[in-house]
């Protein structure tokens, strides 16, 4: 967990970002802000302080998430009439390819558990090595 503030001297328009400590204490912010001014513009001033702001940040350790590709289930799952610039085209549904080099033109609809992704006409979709999928723009 980290701990900051933003401060400046009362009037002033910009602020300097210091370290607040747990638990926050005005006076050790006032000076960590004075020798953070006196380091950054040269002087400090017996001016008010003003806090613009104060932050705090949290990270948690995790472990590394499973990144494999799933077994490539491409299959047809239906279709719908959609539209695209003003005109309707049928459009099949589609189970989210995932074998890389796996490519095919739109209009298409891809599913799969956290996203939908549209292949409109004139598009074509790509399965890269990673089981990206990457979108181009064909020549009409």
């Amino acid at each position: 967990v980290r701990r900051s503030a933003d401060l400046r001297y009362r009037g002033q328009s910009f602020e300097l970002e210091v370290d607040a400590g747990s638990p926050v204490d005005p006076d050790a912010l006032r000076s960590a802000f004075e020798a953070t001014h006196e380091r950054v513009y040269g002087y400090a001033a017996e001016e008010p302080v003003e806090v613009v702001n104060l932050r705090v940040a949290a990270a948690v350790p995790r472990s590394v998430p499973e990144t494999a590709l799933p077994e490539d289930t491409f299959e047809k799952l239906g279709e719908h009439t959609a539209v695209f610039g003003g005109e309707e085209y049928t459009t099949p549904v589609y189970r989210r390819p995932t074998t890389p080099g796996t490519t095919f033109g739109g209009p298409a609809v891809l599913e799969q558990d956290e996203s939908t992704t549209v292949v409109p006409p004139a598009w074509e979709a790509t399965v890269r090595e990673n089981g990206s999928l990457v979108l181009t723009e064909v020549e009409r």
